[in-house]
């Protein structure tokens, strides 16, 4: 993990600075979900829309206009995935 200290300025007021930590997360687009996995960027949208560890950064439907998704999947869900899905015992 890495760390980032944020400290304010002297002529605001004397706070001690504030510690951030960070985690290293490591997410995969669809194309490279889809490489692994082998199958197509479609079903790969299919099955990891709405799991745990996904993210949706698309927008949503209108009533004239579908839906843009954009996903990002971590690689816990992708592990998750491939242990419920792949026959891992």
């Amino acid at each position: 993990m890495s760390e980032l200290e944020i400290s304010t300025p002297q002529s605001v007021s004397p706070q001690p600075a504030i510690k951030v930590t960070f985690r290293e997360y490591s997410f995969f687009t669809v194309s490279e979900v889809a490489t692994i996995l082998k199958v197509s960027d479609d079903t790969v949208t299919r099955l990891f829309s709405g799991r745990k560890g996904v993210l949706d950064i698309g927008t949503p439907e209108k009533l004239r206009k579908r839906q843009y998704r954009i996903l990002r999947i971590s690689k816990a869900a992708l592990d998750e995935f491939i242990t419920e899905y792949g026959g891992v015992q």
